[in-house]
C-alpha cells in the first residue's frame, strides 16, 4: 500500500510539474528521467507494462540525453521482470551499442544466462558472447546503431517484429542522410518475413527496389522477394521470373548461385519438371561451385532419378559420384544403403548389392551399422547366391574389424553353418611313383 501511495505521490508531483510552466513546453528531460528512475526503483508490478511505455516515450523524444543508457538499462530490466527475455536481451545489447558509457551497469553474467538458458539462442551463441564483450568506445553513434541493427536482424525471433521495426523507423528518422537506408528497409523487410507477415515483407521489398534503384543490394532484395514468392506465397512462376534475373544480373557469383538453385528446388518440387531440375543443378555445380551447394544438387540429382523418374541404373551411378565427389559428407552412409536396396530390389543384381553393403564398413568404419551390413551382405552371398565361400568372407570381415562387437558372435554362427554347407574338397591326387 505504501508503495503504491508512494508512486501515486510521484505521479502527482510529476504532473504538476508539467502544469508549472506553458502547456506548449517540452518537457523537462531532467525531471522526467527522475521520475522515470523512482518509478522503477518501486518496481510495481501492475504498472510494469506501463513503465515499458514510459520508458520507450523517453527514449523516443530523448535518445541523446545525458541519461539515455540507464532509461535503456532500466526498460531492458522491466522487460526482464516481466519475463520477455528476447526483448530484454535486444534492449541490453541496443545500450551496449549505443551507449557504452553505461554499458558497466549490466551484469555479463546475467545477459549470457538469457543466452544459454533460451534454447532458441543455441545456434547462436558463440557470436553473441562475442558481441557482448566487443568494445565500442570510439564507434559513432550512427555507425553503432548501425551496427546494432545487423545483430538485431540476425535474432530471427517473431516477438521481436515490433522492436525491430521500431528500430529500423527510428534509425530513419534520426539519420535522414545517411547512405544505408537500403540495408535497413531490407532488414524491415526481412522482420515482417521471420514474423509471418508475409504481404507486408513484400510490400518493403518492392518498397527498397522502387526507391533505391542504384543500391547495390537490389540483387540480394530481388533474391529475399524470389524466396518470399517461393517459400510463403506459394507463386512458383513469380519466384522464377525474379530469380532468373539474379541469376543474370548479380555480380556476387554465390548469390546467383543460391538463386540458380532455388529455381532448380521450385521446378522438382513445385513444377514437377524433373528433367529441368535436373539440368540447373547441374548448373550449378558447374558455374557456381561450391562444397555445400554441390554436395546438395548432386544428392538431389541421385533422388531425382531413384524416386521420380525411376532410372536406378542412373541413380546408381549418381550415388557413386557423389561418393567419389564428396566422401566426407554425412550421407555418404545413405547413399551406400540406397545403392545396396536398389541393387538388391530393383535391378536384382545381389553381387553389387553385398558389395555396395561391404563398402559402408570400408569407408565409414565407425557407422554404428557397419557391422551389421556385413552380416546383411553374408546373408545375401549365402541366400540368394548360394555362394558360401563368398558369404564366409563377409563374416569373417566382421570377426576381423568387430570382433568385440555383438554381431560377432552372430556373424561366427552364421560362418560355422556355411562353412558346413560348402562343398567337399576333391580327394587329392595320388602321387605317381617310379617304375
Amino acid at each position: 500500500m505504501l508503495k503504491r501511495f508512494g508512486l501515486m505521490a510521484l505521479a502527482i508531483l510529476f504532473a504538476a510539474s508539467l502544469f508549472s510552466v506553458p502547456v506548449l513546453a517540452q518537457y523537462n528531460p531532467d525531471d522526467y528521467f527522475t521520475y522515470l528512475e523512482l518509478a522503477f526503483n518501486e518496481d510495481e508490478k501492475d504498472l510494469r507494462e506501463w513503465l515499458i511505455d514510459e520508458h520507450q516515450q523517453f527514449l523516443e523524444v530523448y535518445p541523446a540525453h545525458k541519461n539515455a543508457g540507464k532509461a535503456m538499462y532500466q526498460l531492458a530490466s522491466v522487460y526482464e521482470r516481466r519475463g520477455k527475455k528476447h526483448h530484454a536481451l535486444a534492449a541490453y545489447l541496443k545500450m551496449m551499442f549505443l551507449y557504452p558509457d553505461v554499458a558497466g551497469l549490466v551484469d555479463t553474467d546475467k545477459l549470457r544466462k538469457i543466452i544459454e538458458k533460451e534454447d532458441d539462442y543455441e545456434d547462436q551463441r558463440s557470436w553473441l558472447n562475442q558481441v557482448i564483450y566487443e568494445s565500442r568506445d570510439d564507434t559513432s553513434t550512427v555507425d553503432a546503431f548501425f551496427s546494432y541493427l545487423g545483430v538485431l536482424s540476425k535474432l530471427e525471433k517473431k516477438e521481436l517484429k515490433d522492436w525491430k521495426l521500431a528500430n529500423g523507423r527510428e534509425y530513419v528518422r534520426r539519420f535522414p542522410n545517411d547512405a544505408r537506408h537500403d540495408q535497413v528497409i531490407l532488414w524491415i523487410g526481412d522482420a515482417y518475413k521471420n514474423s509471418e507477415k508475409y504481404k507486408e515483407a513484400a510490400a518493403t521489398y518492392v518498397k527498397i527496389l522502387g526507391m533505391f534503384k542504384d543500391s547495390p543490394l537490389l540483387m540480394n532484395t530481388r533474391y529475399a522477394q524470389g524466396r518470399l514468392y517461393y517459400e510463403n506465397l506459394d507463386k512458383p512462376q513469380n519466384a522464377i521470373d525474379v530469380l532468373t534475373e539474379v541469376v543474370r544480373d548479380a555480380p556476387d557469383p554465390d548469390l546467383a548461385g543460391d538463386a540458380l538453385f532455388m529455381m532448380a528446388e521450385i521446378k522438382e518440387r513445385k513444377r514437377k519438371k524433373h528433367d529441368e531440375a535436373i539440368a540447373d543443378y547441374r548448373k550449378v555445380m558447374e558455374n557456381y561451385p561450391s562444397d555445400y551447394r554441390d554436395a546438395e544438387a548432386l544428392w538431389r540429382i541421385a533422388r531425382i532419378y531413384e524416386k521420380e523418374k525411376k532410372n536406378h541404373i542412373t541413380a546408381v551411378s549418381t550415388y557413386n559420384e557423389f561418393l567419389e565427389k564428396f566422401p566426407k559428407d554425412s550421407r555418404g552412409v545413405e547413399a551406400l544403403e540406397n545403392m545396396a536396396k536398389i541393387y538388391e530390389d530393383k535391378l536384382k543384381d545381389y553381387p553389387k548389392a553385398a558389395m555396395a553393403m561391404a563398402r559402408i564398413s570400408e569407408m565409414y568404419p565407425d557407422y554404428k551399422e557397419a557391422p551389421s551390413r556385413l552380416v546383411e551382405a553374408g546373408e545375401l552371398t549365402e541366400k540368394k547366391m548360394k555362394d558360401y565361400a563368398g558369404a564366409i568372407a563377409y563374416y569373417q570381415m566382421v570377426l576381423d574389424k568387430y570382433g568385440s562387437h555383438k554381431k560377432a558372435k552372430d556373424a561366427s554362427k552364421k560362418m560355422k553353418k556355411a562353412q558346413e554347407k560348402l562343398p567337399p574338397p576333391p580327394p587329392a591326387e595320388a602321387g605317381s611313383g617310379s617304375e
